[in-house]
């Protein structure tokens, strides 16, 4: 795989992130001309009139009065977007339709981001019409929707294309945090885990959803409008933490204490945000600052370590990497907001999103690299180990496994069963046959074993011919009939024998008895010797035991 240097990395960002906004800023010419060609009109004549109003939460209400013109279509809606604002839809001086908050939060005094959806009989087309906005917080005052009038169903699926860039980008980010949350486990069950894509996993989450909770086709697919209210806030204060703990994991420094800082910060800025909003002292809307204090300090101790980190121990290649990512970020965010001014708060803000994505997508794919790397060096590790502790014929363990495990400190051989085996005539077979069938004697008698003790105790290879099986805490009738079982399966084997000579293995048995063995090893030499005089015995008989 071709291997980016980290200007390429930038360039990309750069080349990518302009090709977004010329996309960007076309799509929303697009759709202006969309919007003629469609069953709806944007509603650009109309009066405004700010009304005082004492009663109010800002002592003000802010009147819209227009009259549309006669609607072909026999579905005529009247569509626009309120944010924190309670509505009313006047004909005549009559109420039609009110939104309040009252109706819709139970715990809060904002009745959230709404999608307001008027449809207009035919005895109402040509009336003047009155809509009064009731700005709940001062930053709504200067608030002024666009008012959509025509066919309900080509307002909403022009609105649904409209988003449909930026809430691809934020499924993307969402479906990516998934995947590296997913990778972390599937890595941890091979033995390498890595809490910084987590950390990375949970932060892609959180900015897809604030970025999708954002956009102004959220509340009306969520169809809570508190939610698609609060949810930015909420987001956008937990993608902090997990933010900072993957940028920390990134720095030599990474268990100086400054790094709490963020964290102590954001998790006690939510608590307050959350007790004001519980105690109706203020919304989360009304609290925003306390967000936006949260994240200054995450951003101010970032920079602060990061220069620490930079003249301590110089540019590394995660921190290259991530400084690359952030300022492609940033010229994101700079793009999006030159296209909110130009379009006076009607374009389409992709850039930004765009740039986290691959933010998250760069710095991802980068510590899966690692990661399997990790895993890579992981599994040769495993596989020295297999072949340090494992005979490489047969696949038993070897007498180094043999020796260490009867070594160890806590071994106890109480209850434990030896039983000693040794292939007769293997020098005869090669001496015969040739070495090659001395080999499948060999590794079909260690099959034997394995098949009739791995499941009860461990299976060795302790010589070229001689093979162990210790078994723990294990019946000795149990013993007994696996022994006779193995036997059995040994003459089953030689009748599908190529060649004349039959298999025939010596068996001896023993359990450590402490009346007459000082230690394992004299329950090892008892149960050799058991198997030599069955040895013996096999040769004079010239045949298996049954």
């Amino acid at each position: 795989m071709k291997k980016y240097t980290e200007k390429t990395y930038w360039l990309f960002l750069i080349i990518f992130t302009f090709l977004l906004f010329i996309i960007s800023f076309s799509f929303h010419i697009n759709i202006e001309n969309r919007e003629q060609k469609n069953g709806f009109i944007t509603i650009s004549e109309y009066q405004v009139e700010n009304i005082p109003d004492p009663a109010t939460p800002q002592g003000i209400r802010q009147r819209y009065t227009l009259k549309p013109d006669l609607c072909e279509s026999s579905f005529c809606y009247l569509v626009f977007y309120s944010v924190h604002q309670e509505v009313t839809i006047s004909i005549d001086n009559t109420v039609v339709y009110s939104m309040n908050a009252d109706e819709l939060n139970l715990f809060g005094h904002t009745p959230g981001t709404v999608w307001n959806i008027f449809q207009l009989n035919e005895t109402d087309q040509g009336k003047e019409f009155q809509i009064d906005f009731t700005p709940i917080y001062p930053s709504s005052i200067d608030i002024f929707p666009t008012l959509y009038y025509g066919d309900r169903y080509d307002i909403i699926r022009t609105l649904l294309i409209r988003d449909f860039p930026a809430l691809l980008l934020s499924i993307i980010s969402v479906v990516a945090g998934i995947f590296y949350i997913g990778f972390t486990l599937y890595a941890s069950k091979k033995g390498h885990s890595d809490n910084n894509l987590i950390m990375l996993g949970m932060f892609a989450i959180m900015i897809g959803l604030w970025k999708m909770s954002d956009m102004l086709m959220f509340s009306f697919l969520s169809g809570n409008h508190i939610i698609s209210a609060y949810l930015p806030f909420f987001t956008l204060l937990l993608a902090c933490v997990p933010y900072n703990i993957f940028i920390r994991n990134l720095h030599s420094t990474s268990n100086h204490w400054a790094w709490n800082i963020p964290c102590i910060t954001c998790y006690l800025c939510m608590l307050l945000e959350i007790l004001l909003q519980i105690l109706h002292i203020a919304d989360f809307r009304e609290t925003l600052l306390l967000t936006h204090i949260s994240i200054f300090v995450m951003v101010l101790v970032i920079v602060i370590m990061l220069i620490h980190e930079i003249r301590t121990y110089g540019w590394s290649k995660n921190i290259t990497r991530n400084v690359y990512c952030i300022m492609g970020c940033i010229v994101g965010l700079i793009i999006d907001t030159i296209i909110y001014y130009a379009t006076k708060a009607q374009g389409t803000l992709l850039c930004g999103i765009f740039g986290f994505v691959i933010y998250i997508f760069v710095l991802g794919c980068s510590s899966m690299q690692e990661i399997r790397k990790l895993i890579a060096i992981g599994q040769k590790a495993k596989q020295y180990q297999k072949m340090a502790y494992h005979d490489e014929m047969t696949g038993l363990f070897n007498r180094t496994a043999y020796t260490e495990y009867i070594e160890k400190e806590d071994f106890s051989p109480d209850h434990m069963i030896v039983a000693m085996f040794d292939l007769n005539n293997l020098k005869k077979c090669n001496d015969e046959f040739g070495h090659e069938q001395g080999d499948i004697y060999i590794t079909t008698c260690a099959k034997l074993i394995s098949d009739s003790f791995a499941d009860i105790g461990n299976c060795y290879r302790i010589g070229g011919d001689e093979f162990c099986v210790l078994m723990n805490d294990i019946d000795w009738e149990i013993c007994k009939n696996r022994v006779s079982a193995f036997y059995n399966k040994i003459e089953h084997a030689n009748k599908k024998r190529p060649i004349s000579m039959d298999m025939k293995v010596a068996c001896g048995y023993v359990m450590y008895d402490k009346q007459l063995d000082y230690n394992i090893q004299s329950t090892i030499r008892r149960a050799d010797k058991m198997m030599y005089k069955e040895k013996y015995s096999m040769k004079q008989q010239n045949k298996n035991p049954l």
